[in-house]
């Protein structure tokens, strides 16, 4: 290979590596990314057109009452650019256990919400839940639950930064005082897929 030609390839090595790949279609942000924080672990993967971020935890969280409990390692972020909007997949699933008497109404819930409103299938005259499991008396009854929730997020045209940060938290209750719901060995996987290119 010619001295002349050999330059010119590395010059044209060294102008791509500092072009910010956020600005190339299709290509990674980063090769991935993970951290651990305490019990929870996260990971992830982010392209210009594509994000997917995942949380897990191994920690058994127990759950009493009848309010929303934010999972421990449940919750999580996602970038929308100004002015356009993505669609957001999350996917959920724990070993749970919901103990209480054997009865009609009773059961453990949870939902899925972004910025505080419920990511679709959401009830909402139930409060937005999702009935993860009913209740039983057994200690032993452990048993694998998956949560699934899709839809559109928006970031406005008028929104001070170039893009906006979505807040994702998957949340648990008990539909009666009489239950306790205790989740374990949880995994949290969002997806979104944007409208267009991430800007620099």
């Amino acid at each position: 290979m010619r001295t002349g030609t050999r330059k010119a390839r590395a010059a044209l090595f060294a102008a791509a590596a500092a072009i910010p790949l956020a600005i190339v279609p299709g290509a990674a942000t980063a090769a991935g990314h993970g951290k651990g924080s305490g019990d929870c672990v996260t990971s992830g993967f982010r392209r210009s057109t594509d994000q997917i971020e995942v949380i897990s935890g191994h920690q058994t969280q127990t759950i009493t009452g009848r309010g929303w409990t934010d999972l421990t390692c449940g919750s999580m972020y996602v970038q929308v650019p100004r002015g356009t909007h993505g669609h957001l997949t999350v996917w959920v699933n724990a070993e749970i256990r919901c103990k209480g008497p054997s009865v009609i109404g009773n059961w453990c819930g949870g939902r899925i919400i972004v910025d505080g409103v419920a990511l679709p299938p959401s009830n909402n005259a139930d409060n937005d839940r999702f009935d993860w499991d009913t209740a039983n008396p057994d200690d032993r009854r452990w048993r694998d639950g998956s949560m699934l929730a899709a839809g559109y997020v928006t970031c406005p045209a008028n929104n001070s930064r170039m893009y906006c940060n979505k807040k994702i938290q998957v949340q648990a209750t008990n539909n009666t005082s009489s239950t306790t719901f205790w989740i374990d060995d949880t995994i949290v996987r969002a997806e979104l897929l944007r409208r267009q290119l991430f800007p620099r």
